[in-house]
């Protein structure tokens, strides 16, 4: 991934589905609900960059490992947008890093 530009599309949706080991419809899913808005070639092909990547790392760890649903993770990426990725894990795991 040297060399390109963070924001750069260079991703076909099928290289991503097999990155995030997700099937191509879960991030159609994930673009319906706003999640993240892939690039469109002219030939109207879905293609990602490394940020969109990370934003959909993001959404899996938080689906996957945290059980947040999709309505859930957009109103955590929102948060993270605004407050910062480190603000928003306090507010989810408390001061401590621990549950209450």
């Amino acid at each position: 991934m040297a060399g390109v530009e963070k924001h750069t599309p260079v991703y076909a949706i099928s290289i991503v589905a097999e990155i995030l080991d997700v099937h191509p419809r879960t991030l159609r899913i994930y673009e319906e609900c706003g999640l993240v808005r892939p690039a469109r070639t002219s030939g109207n092909n879905r293609l990602y960059s490394r940020a969109d990547l990370e934003i959909l790392i993001r959404v899996r760890y938080l689906t996957q490992i945290k059980g947040v649903n999709l309505a859930g993770v957009k109103i955590i990426l929102s948060m993270e947008e605004i407050l910062g990725p480190v603000i928003t894990k306090e507010a989810i795991t408390g001061p401590s890093g621990s549950k209450d």
